[in-house]
């Protein structure tokens, strides 16, 4: 192969992950390393290698393209994640999930499967036989 050494060699997945997670460290905004690592594991797994030549990295910015898919992957379980923990953490959620029947109210949709859990595990945990009985 003849042409400079830009053209006729590209970067396998490890340069460019170590490329990707470089861009990310270097903003202000903090990161969840966990998350950012899990969504770059999963767009750029260490089998790819179709990113062509260094040239065409590049002037093509295949870098760009790649932190923003992996951004909006990570906007997106963030956004999951706040909606779980409020929508959990809310009492109105609570409530109509796991409220004990009353005279004017019936019992939330978990109350039952909760309270047969519960009578499942007191009874599983409790003496066959007292040892005052023998």
């Amino acid at each position: 192969m003849s042409g400079p050494w830009y053209e006729c060699s590209g970067p396998n997945a490890e340069d460019v992950r170590h490329d990707i997670q470089n861009s990310f460290e270097a903003r202000e905004k903090l990161f969840n390393c966990r998350i950012l690592s899990k969504y770059i594991d999963r767009i750029v797994p260490i089998t790819r290698n179709d990113f062509g030549s260094w040239r065409g990295y590049a002037s093509f910015r295949m870098k760009e393209k790649l932190i923003k898919r992996i951004e909006l992957l990570y906007d997106e379980e963030i956004a999951r994640n706040k909606i779980n923990k409020f929508i959990m953490n809310s009492p109105w959620v609570q409530d109509m999930l796991y409220r004990p029947p009353t005279d004017t109210k019936p019992a939330g949709r978990m109350y039952a499967a909760v309270e047969t859990h519960y009578n499942q595990i007191v009874s599983e945990n409790t003496p066959k036989q007292s040892l005052f009985e023998v």
